[in-house]
C-alpha cells in the first residue's frame, strides 16, 4: 500500500494529467475554430 505522501502525490499527479487533456481538447476545438474561420470567412489568425 502506498504511504500517505505517495497517496498525495498521486492525486496531484492526476489533477494534473486531466488539466492537461482539457488543455488538449480545448488546443484541438480553437484549431478547429481558427480552420473554419479561415476557410468560410477568410480571417487569419494571427493577422499578417
Amino acid at each position: 500500500m502506498l504511504g500517505c505522501e505517495a497517496e498525495k502525490i498521486l492525486a496531484q499527479v492526476k489533477e494534473i494529467d486531466n488539466m492537461i487533456n482539457q488543455l488538449d481538447q480545448r488546443w484541438f476545438e480553437s484549431a478547429k475554430i481558427l480552420k473554419y474561420l479561415h476557410r468560410h470567412h477568410d480571417i487569419l489568425y494571427p493577422p499578417g
